[in-house]
């Protein structure tokens, strides 16, 4: 429970900057002195990010190494993210290992509005002005251009038109003009501006007309990051900016999701796919659930199985596993009744409601249960559908 700025003791730093000097030395030293060098070099970001950002990223995972290999390697890509996952540190701390490895680059970064984009500057200044070890390193970065708009960083070796990092919000028409080597737009999307054509249309014109058109291949040492464009966010709707997007084939596609439903296993240690419900029983045998249930009763850890209970599948599958389906489409799914698996079932399937011989004997379709011990609520749509053949149909669905 120490505070986010000291998470770390003194002696697991000391254990940390050991295993750096063992990697740096080829395993030949625990004790050399950590060479920043070494830690730019291609494929060194891990080692990088644990020695300056030990409190924000303690550990690598599969999910971090996809993403960051995505954003050193591609030149334009989509990337969907599971909520809640922290991709946007990852991605302020990434742009300051750009800022690292080549001091010329020129970046902008979006945000979904006018006041996230202030508190990602904001974050990002506190960074460059206060991590003492990046400051020991690199030196002081605080230039005398430096606000929550736009920053130049002191080791620009050739002052340019275009910041070290430039902030705006999703449609500032600002970013009209605006020229860099590193666009990212994280987050554009909303339920705001999702639901509405209109405001997808603006959304989209935005980008395409004004964001998209933005990286250009100023100038650099490192040409790796010559010219990217990155469009990272979670997804809400069919027609949503990410989705059109996707359709032009023009970009390369990292889809990232919290849970393996075939599975259950997550791909963070941030999820568990476990009920709280289920943590509790398991927890009675095992000191590891046992810890497991405390960290996700702390909120340190996220049960999904209680967020699907909670919010259920559609606001579950959207938010975590990045997929969502058109509402005009969607049929009263039979498996829920007869049990079985598809796209969206929860590990191990749906248990179903009908005789199958063990789970539920003595339940059959068309069956007249005892209505004295049975509480049934019916639901009426007086038009199912807001488009196609059944628009005009009324639906009922009777559940007890």
């Amino acid at each position: 429970n120490r505070p986010k700025a000291n998470r770390l003791s003194r002696e697991e730093q000391e254990i940390l900057s050991r295993i750096i000097s063992l990697q740096q030395t080829d395993g030949a030293s625990e004790g050399a002195e950590i060479d920043k060098d070494f830690l730019l070099e291609d494929g060194n970001y891990d080692l990088f990010f644990l020695h300056y950002f030990p409190n924000e990223i303690q550990a690598f995972e599969p999910m971090n190494y996809r993403l960051f290999d995505f954003l050193e390697n591609e030149r334009q890509g989509l990337i969907w993210c599971p909520g809640g996952w922290g991709k946007s540190t990852s991605l302020r701390i990434w742009s300051v290992y750009a800022l690292c490895r080549d001091p010329q680059v020129s970046i902008i970064y979006c945000e979904k509005s006018e006041p996230a984009a202030t508190a990602c500057a904001r974050s990002l200044m506190d960074v460059l002005e206060f991590n003492e070890e990046l400051i020991h390193d690199f030196g002081p970065f605080k230039s005398r251009w430096w606000s929550a708009d736009a920053l130049v960083i002191k080791q620009r070796p050739k002052i340019i038109k275009p910041p070290s990092v430039a902030f705006f919000g999703a449609q500032s028409k600002a970013t009209l003009g605006s020229r860099c080597n590193i666009m990212i737009v994280d987050d554009p999307v909303t339920a705001d501006n999702s639901t509405s054509e209109l405001e997808r249309i603006r959304l989209w014109d935005w980008y395409s007309q004004a964001a998209a058109t933005c990286p250009s291949p100023l100038p650099l040492t490192n040409e790796r990051y010559l010219k990217k464009l990155f469009l990272v966010g979670t997804t809400f709707h069919m027609a949503d900016l990410y989705h059109e997007v996707l359709k032009t084939g023009m970009y390369k596609h990292l889809w990232m999701q919290a849970v393996d439903m075939k599975t259950g296993i997550c791909h963070s240690p941030r999820f568990t796919w476990r009920t709280t419900e289920q943590l509790k029983k398991d927890a009675e045998g095992s000191e590891a659930d046992a810890e497991l249930l405390r960290r996700v009763v702390d909120g340190k850890v996220l049960s999904l199985g209680d967020y699907r209970k909670a919010h259920g599948t559609k606001a579950f599958m959207r938010r975590y596993q990045n997929e969502v389906r058109d509402d005009s489409t969607a049929k009263f799914p039979s498996l829920w009744f007869r049990g079985g698996d598809d796209d969206w079932a929860p590990p191990g399937g749906y248990p179903g409601c009908l005789e199958d011989g063990d789970h539920h004997p003595f339940r059959s379709l068309g069956e007249r249960p005892d209505t004295k011990s049975l509480t049934a609520v019916t639901g009426v749509d007086p038009a199912a559908g807001t488009k196609g053949q059944y628009t005009v149909r009324f639906a009922c669905v009777t559940l007890g």
